[in-house]
């Protein structure tokens, strides 16, 4: 029996690594394929316009998610309102991939373009396929 001792852990050993990996590996795998995804959309979107860019749609991006933005503290405290426009890149995805501020309130540029950037979009086309286009969105900051 005291011969078995070491080699039955060592086998014991073996198992448990076999069973961890074959248990374990499908959703390592699963979280590569969703991040190798990611990164194909991205390069899908290499084609992106330049800001500014016209570009011709036959059907606009529509917001399907839009966040809330933060008001930021110091604003609220002091009684400020104000607006801002984000213009925000939306990719063949729906995602959005960049944006710029365009009409600026220092107050408010950092919660807006935030807020935007996690917005999700129906991306436009052009002849029955996604494009990417530059889109503007306007934020407004109200006091309740």
């Amino acid at each position: 029996m005291k011969v078995f001792g070491p080699i039955y852990i060592l086998f014991s050993f073996v198992v448990a690594v076999i069973v961890f990996f074959t248990v374990t590996l499908p959703w390592i795998r699963r979280g590569n394929e969703k991040a190798a995804r990611v990164a194909r959309e991205e390069q899908v979107d290499e084609q992106r316009p330049a800001y500014g860019e016209y570009v011709w749609v036959e059907e606009f991006p529509e917001p399907l998610t839009k966040v809330t933005p933060n008001y930021p503290a110091q604003a609220q405290e002091a009684g400020i309102e104000g607006n801002v426009v984000v213009q925000a890149l939306v990719g063949r995805t729906g995602r959005v991939l960049e944006t710029r501020i365009v009409k600026s309130d220092p107050h408010f540029d950092q919660a807006a373009e935030d807020a935007v950037r996690q917005y999700t979009f129906k991306p436009a086309k052009a002849d029955g396929k996604p494009i990417a286009v530059w889109v503007a969105v306007p934020i407004r900051f109200v006091l309740n």
